[in-house]
């Protein structure tokens, strides 16, 4: 899940969601392994900045394994309601690796994308049994299981309204690290999406960057985040946030 941040050259840091501007966030799904008998609901909040912010002129839509700038996965539309149990949106779902998107529609146009967000997650059978600190689990037989995927997850920063000195944090995983937690490989786009071709991605090999490092140079005002764990060798993205 990428992250919408409002940056003000202040020393001031204000928390909660703007009411300036359009805005949609996943609420849940927050976790990265989805197990088939759990709950799994998908809910969300969300903000029109020139429509009808009651739940009753909601409309939005999510899909998946594919973002709403691209066509060729259809989209699931909501209206009027903030969430969608997790037996209607998980449905046919194969096991592995996926990505959740949802989108703020148009409440005139629904075809009229106004804003998104995305989140990665791990769908699996059974129950995950007993979750380790981690990200590991325990199998049930008294072995123990490492992640089956890279992941990357945005920790910090956690709210919209951010000042010049707010931190990068990341949490993440390679799939095969036998290799070891030594010379992880990272990568953040802002206002672009990671994947695209147009983006130029800031590379760096630690998990915290200060707000002086990361925020340098950039003008006030609603800029989108997204970071991405970088294979080791080629650069190539593996997994983003």
């Amino acid at each position: 899940m990428f992250r919408s941040f409002s940056l003000f050259l202040t020393c001031v840091l204000f928390h909660g969601m703007s009411f300036g501007v359009n805005e949609i966030s996943i609420v849940s799904p927050d976790q990265y392994d989805l197990y088939e008998s759990a709950d799994n609901g998908l809910s969300i909040d969300w903000n029109y900045q020139s429509q009808d912010n009651g739940i009753q002129s909601l409309v939005w839509a999510y899909k998946l394994d594919e973002d709403f700038y691209s066509s060729t996965i259809s989209a699931f539309q909501v209206e009027g309601n903030d969430s969608v149990d997790g037996s209607s949106w998980l449905s046919g779902v194969s096991y592995g690796q996926h990505v959740l998107y949802v989108a703020l529609l148009d409440q005139i146009d629904s075809t009229n994308v106004f804003v998104e967000d995305s989140h990665s997650f791990n769908y699996q059978s059974g129950d995950g049994g007993y979750q380790s600190g981690d990200g590991g689990y325990d199998s049930g037989d008294g072995g123990y299981e490492s992640p089956a995927s890279d992941w990357i997850t945005i920790v910090y920063p956690d709210a919209y309204d951010l000042d010049e000195y707010a931190s990068l944090e990341l949490e993440w995983s390679y799939a095969s690290d036998g290799e070891g937690y030594a010379s992880p490989r990272f990568g953040y786009v802002i206002d672009d999406q990671i994947y695209s071709s147009t983006a130029s991605i800031s590379e760096f090999d630690s998990d915290y960057l200060s707000g002086e490092e990361w925020l340098s140079g950039l003008a006030e005002g609603h800029h989108l985040l997204y970071v991405g764990l970088l294979d080791r060798e080629s650069g190539e993205v593996l997994a983003s946030d």
